[in-house]
């Protein structure tokens, strides 16, 4: 992930954990490690090596 499509990723994501009434997300990347907390919903950012490692 980089600037251009963070927020494009995490809005995506809230906006189909609000439709599924769910209050935690994954985001798999190459690389990136991060953690956002918005709207009371946690949404993890993890390369997917470390997911499926």
């Amino acid at each position: 992930m980089n600037l251009d499509n963070t927020g494009r990723e995490l809005n995506g994501l809230l906006a189909a954990m609000n439709f599924f009434k769910v209050r935690e997300g994954l985001i798999l990347t190459k690389d990136s490690h991060d953690l956002f907390v918005k709207e009371d919903k946690k949404i993890t950012i993890m390369p997917a090596w470390d997911y499926f490692g």
